[in-house]
């Protein structure tokens, strides 16, 4: 979808509590003379699809929700990814493109943590401590939907 020159790229979620974050190139990122922002949003469109930049799903955990911490930070770190995870599972992200002649594409994924999320988690977390290189398993599954 994204091999041609698009004029507007549309992110939205739909059925979650989550929100985007936009996280800039070290070359820094500009759409036009200003620098794009996007913390917090649910949905945002990009003027120019050339904008580099990394997005993340963001949700809440709020403290209540987080019961038998230990003294392990990585079993801890395991659990609240693991409840952040199930907050995200459904969400449904839709892509809008449109082109020069104003034509839209649409594409909508789901998306669900797998099943041992906490123990890809943890594996992850480890090689990363361990330098291995390695990057672990998904975390989520991305199901093209409609």
């Amino acid at each position: 979808m994204l091999k041609a020159r698009y004029r507007s790229l549309t992110y939205r979620i739909d059925h979650s509590d989550a929100t985007f974050s936009f996280m800039q190139s070290r070359a820094g990122v500009s759409g036009g003379d200003n620098l794009a922002d996007y913390q917090g949003v649910s949905s945002f469109t990009l003027g120019d699809s050339s904008i580099k930049g990394t997005y993340s799903l963001d949700v809440t955990v709020p403290g209540q929700e987080v019961t038998a911490v230990t003294n392990d930070q990585m079993t801890d770190s395991a659990k609240v990814c693991a409840l952040a995870a199930q907050k995200l599972a459904g969400a449904r992200i839709t892509l809008t493109a449109t082109n020069a002649a104003g034509d839209e594409q649409t594409l909508r994924f789901e998306l669900n943590p797998v099943e041992d999320f906490a123990q890809r988690y943890t594996k992850i977390e480890q090689q990363q401590q361990a330098d291995s290189g390695e990057h672990g398993e998904s975390l989520f599954t991305m199901k093209l939907i409609d």
